[in-house]
């Protein structure tokens, strides 16, 4: 079964293994729905979910030290792709996924974070030599992503410095 990704863990909280994360969807208050997260294919039952002015602490059954939570720090939170009602590709679908340029195997990047800006989203995109960039979610600048190939293509990659 298809994964999203819905969340980054930032940071452990604390000495029992709660976790800081910064929520990837367009619907934060959303996010408190999900019973279970998997990290790297290994699933985790929700213990709690605080909501905080800057993401949410998640506590996850088997993680119970400030230790184990640290080995967690960067890791990526999926749900079942099912779980969410819609055809449309999501913004969680792009996370993870090499970034191609049009007519190009071989990637420039990969994209590695969704960030909700002022006027709107923007994907960290870390090119190959491990150069973090910004690059503003638009219909015209990202193709649809294929999950199930890992890749998406960027349709104007001169703008973003990519090439």
């Amino acid at each position: 079964m298809p994964t999203l990704v819905v969340a980054t863990v930032r940071k452990p909280h604390g000495v029992h293994g709660a976790l800081k994360i910064l929520a990837h969807t367009d619907d934060p208050e959303g996010f408190s729905r999900y019973r279970a997260f998997s990290i790297d294919g290994k699933p985790y039952a929700v213990e709690s979910l605080v909501r905080q002015a800057d993401g949410f602490i998640l506590k996850l059954s088997g993680v119970d030290t400030c230790e184990a939570a640290s080995a967690l720090r960067g890791k990526l939170l999926s749900i079942d792709r099912g779980l969410v009602a819609s055809d449309a590709p999501l913004v969680g679908d792009y996370i993870g996924l090499a970034v191609h340029l049009p007519g190009a195997e071989a990637p420039v990047g990969r994209v590695s974070a969704y960030i909700e800006g002022g006027v709107g989203g923007l994907f960290e995109v870390v090119r190959a030599d491990g150069v973090p960039f910004l690059v503003p979610v638009t219909r015209e600048l990202w193709g649809l992503p294929d999950v199930e190939k890992g890749r998406v293509t960027l349709q104007d990659p001169e703008s973003h410095f990519l090439t």
